[in-house]
């Protein structure tokens, strides 16, 4: 009152969360209209009746606590000498790690800790990271999250390259990202995780994750010497004789290894323990990285023996892997007679 009177109210909001303004009672000829206006008088959006006596409710996510504003207004200009009621309430939704929207301002996290998060307001992600100085096997798990929310996970490399991720098909699907890291020579550092909503949605309820890292050292108890041997001419040197362990790992890995022979003899490479899983395959080469023969296993979990004459005594190589391409945390071992 009077004709194009509008009213203008203020609050002040401490933290991010959902605003609803809802107009409860109006005149039975009055068309309400809501706008919503920040602290620098900017407007931000707008909730009108269609019909004369309509109530109506303006809902926002609130991303940045400030002052805010409402105007109340009847969209056709009349007086009314009846009142309008109206309540502005709000639920605060507070992440203790924001703002970590940006991957330079990722929220650092532990191994085998539960961290919770929330994605709010609409759009947002949270990255996280976490510090990775061996080799092994990374997972990233989504233990809870709302109902509505469709997760995923983007992982990045130290260089804020991104490297994969692991999404949900449906709304409330938990999911892990499991993904080994090779070789600590070139994988070591940081890493970093993104979680978001395919959907782009934003939730008042806690999403929650673990990461947990299993270490996988490589070690060759011949020498000490740890990965990389994945190519021949970084082969392990061996003795007769000895029982060496070694790790297929990561997935599609390749060991090679090589041995001195003196005179012409009989040539045994016998795989004594693999893991259950593993389909093992020996390749032997010659001096010249000259492929010669092979053996491999028919079933996961079988030990070989590859055996040969040998004529010219020379250098010789050996490579070990699996022949469906998986990678393996537990130890082989073989021996060279």
């Amino acid at each position: 009152y009077p004709a194009r009177d509008v009213d203008f109210y203020k609050f002040n909001v401490t933290s991010p969360g959902i605003l609803q303004v809802k107009i409860e009672k109006v005149p039975s000829d009055m068309r309400p209209r809501i706008d919503l206006y920040g602290k620098n008088f900017n407007w931000i959006t707008s909730k009108q009746a269609t019909n004369a006596g309509d109530t109506i409710t303006l809902e926002i996510d609130i991303a940045n606590p400030q002052w805010y504003y409402i105007k109340i207004s009847d969209l056709d200009g009349k007086a009314h000498n009846t009142e309008y009621s109206f309540k502005v309430t709000f639920e605060p939704v507070v992440d203790l790690n924001e703002q970590n929207d940006e991957i330079g301002d990722s929220t650092m996290v532990e191994f085998n800790q539960s961290v919770s998060g929330y994605i709010y307001p609409a759009r947002d992600v949270d990255f996280y990271k976490f510090n990775v100085t061996s080799p092994g096997i990374l997972q990233v798990k989504i233990e809870k999250v709302p109902s509505d929310m469709r997760p995923r996970i983007d992982l990045y490399g130290k260089n804020f390259n991104w490297i994969t991720s692991k999404q949900a098909t449906n709304v409330g699907d938990t999911i892990t990202l499991e993904i080994d890291i090779a070789n600590p020579q070139w994988y070591s550092g940081w890493y970093y995780i993104k979680i978001s909503d395919l959907d782009r949605k934003a939730h008042n309820t806690e999403y929650s994750f673990t990461v947990t890292f299993e270490p996988v050292m490589y070690l060759v108890p011949a020498n000490n010497e740890i990965e990389p041997n994945s190519e021949i001419g970084d082969s392990n040197w061996i003795e007769f004789n000895q029982s060496v362990n070694g790790y297929v790992y990561p997935a599609r890995d390749v060991d090679f290894y090589k041995f001195n022979v003196t005179s012409p003899g009989i040539l045994q490479v016998k795989i004594e323990k693999v893991p259950s899983d593993m389909r093992p395959r020996i390749d032997l080469y010659g001096k010249n990285f000259n492929w010669i023969t092979s053996k491999q296993a028919t079933n996961a979990g079988d030990t070989i023996t590859l055996k040969i004459d040998i004529a010219n005594p020379q250098w010789y190589y050996i490579k070990i892997l699996d022949l469906d391409g998986k990678a393996h945390n537990t130890e082989y071992s073989f021996k060279v007679i």
